[in-house]
């Protein structure tokens, strides 16, 4: 059976799901922009320890910074997508989607590596 000719259509309540999901993502969005705002703080405190102090808070700051905007992001697309109707907008919300879950994993992978390194 071929897959070419079959459409994939959300139904009302998957719509909804989604439309639930764009809105829980908004929120985690805001907490990581203001966690960010935390974070930046704890950047100046750390260079006032030690350079190396101050360049790790500034890396993690940046990580956060990113992961809050590929959420952000992701939200906003998938609520102007679904209120326009438009399928590829939902494209694009959903590609982006795929590339924070990216981020997340290579940033979890790069921070188990150092962890690891740092108890050694």
């Amino acid at each position: 059976m071929s897959t070419e000719n079959k459409k994939l259509a959300f139904t009302a309540n998957a719509q909804g799901y989604i439309k639930t999901i764009s809105s829980w993502g908004l929120f985690l969005a805001v907490l990581g922009f203001i966690g960010a705002l935390f974070s930046l703080f704890s950047v100046f405190m750390s260079f006032k320890i030690g350079v190396v102090n101050g360049v790790l808070s500034l890396a993690v700051l940046v990580i956060q910074f990113i992961s809050a905007l590929g959420l952000f992001s992701f939200s906003s697309k998938v609520k102007h997508a679904l209120e326009g109707r438009d399928n590829s907008s939902i494209d694009v919300a959903f590609k982006g989607m795929m590339t924070y879950f990216l981020f997340i994993l290579i940033s979890m992978c790069v921070s188990f590596v150092s962890a690891f390194f740092q108890g050694a």
